[in-house]
């Protein structure tokens, strides 16, 4: 899975996820990936492209595109970006994860996770027939609870990008945000 359909996931057990703070952790979790794919890099001033081969993944592709097309920016100016098509992505991955029996739908449009594929990564798929485990909001808070796990790199992406844009607090009652909040600072560095 990719972090983009990961974060999903895991935002599905969040309420009132503000639009536009949503837009923009779909857009850092599409750039975390294209990082991890080694596509890009950054400075504290700014992002480019340093391969420009697809992934063969759409919404990373398009995006890959963009950046190889462009000049280099700030990595704040190419998250405003990609965030412009924020509510186009988020129903793509939402229609694939649904398309996957990962998600489902109610009546409303509010997307549940029925299941959580086995592993993470660019080479293992949503493919309907993938196997169960624990899911992975369970995975994410375990780590966090749990003072003798460690995050896996994806993971640590991913407890950082959910910290960063300030979701934690929708996924966690106070109390237990306050109990976890060294461990999501430290993971996050």
């Amino acid at each position: 899975m990719r972090l983009v359909e990961e974060l999903v996931m895991v935002l599905a057990h969040a309420t009132d996820v503000p639009q536009r703070t949503l837009r923009i952790a779909l857009s850092g979790a599409l750039l975390l990936e294209l990082a991890l794919e080694g596509r890009i890099d950054t400075d504290q001033e700014r992002l480019w492209a340093i391969e420009s081969k697809p992934v063969g993944d759409e919404m990373l592709d398009s995006a890959l595109a963009d950046i190889v097309g462009s000049e280099s920016g700030s990595t704040e100016s190419w998250v405003r970006h990609i965030a412009r098509r924020g509510d186009t992505l988020y129903k793509q991955v939402v229609s694939q994860l649904v398309d996957h029996d990962l998600l489902e739908l109610d009546e409303s449009g509010t997307a549940s996770v029925t299941r959580t594929p086995i592993g993470s990564g660019p080479s293992e798929t949503t493919g309907g027939d993938a196997e169960t485990e624990s899911n992975l909001y369970d995975r994410i808070i375990g780590t966090l609870f749990w003072e003798e796990a460690i995050p896996t790199p994806r993971e640590a992406c991913l407890i950082s990008l959910v910290h960063t844009c300030g979701l934690f607090p929708l996924l966690l009652t106070p109390d237990q945000y306050e109990q976890a909040q060294e461990r999501i600072e430290l993971f996050s560095r």
